[in-house]
């Protein structure tokens, strides 16, 4: 018998084919890795969002306050940067504003806000007023990243890319 030298071609194909599967499973599993971490982004950057309206609102929560009295009874929608039906902003009212003008300062801080920080976003702040609970809530889209060409026999979100609608929403009771 002959002893062997080295290895055959046959060989190397093999291995180099068992590295190019390993290789496209890595890639999968970084795109899969970064689609979750951008939701996780914009998920984070919503509670954060959230929790500063509510704060805005517990802020402002005095006797006669705009978020008590149940001026915000119907919804106060925030889209692109825009406030509508709630308090008018007032830059003009210095350190003697109104509980309504401060409301709408808060109110338009956070629409520029969410506009510049969440895709496609609408925020929404509803309150009654006996007890006084208000609820602060944010919807948004989000792009998926496609894991596979689009054949049409795909199933999920992660497949095709398709956008997909995210949603946040908080309590406060204003005290």
């Amino acid at each position: 018998m002959k002893k062997q030298m080295g290895f055959s071609m046959l060989e190397v194909l093999v291995s180099l084919i068992i590295i190019m599967i390993g290789a496209l499973g890595m890639a999968g599993i970084q795109m899969l890795s970064i689609t979750n971490t951008e939701i996780a982004r914009y998920q984070s950057l919503a509670a954060l969002l959230a929790s500063s309206m509510t704060a805005e609102i517990q802020g402002n929560a005095g006797n006669g306050s705009y978020w008590r009295s149940g001026g915000a009874s119907t919804a106060i929608t925030v889209t692109g940067g825009v406030v509508t039906g709630g308090p008018t902003a007032s830059t003009s009212c210095g350190v003697s504003c109104s509980s309504s003008e401060v409301a709408g300062n808060a109110l338009k801080t956070w629409a520029d806000s969410i506009k510049d920080v969440l895709p496609a976003a609408t925020g929404t702040v509803s309150c009654s007023s006996t007890p006084a609970i208000c609820t602060v809530r944010l919807d948004w889209t989000e792009n998926n990243v496609a894991l596979n060409k689009t054949t049409g026999t795909e199933t999920g979100i992660f497949a095709t890319g398709q956008q997909s609608a995210q949603s946040y929403q908080t309590v406060v009771t204003v005290r």
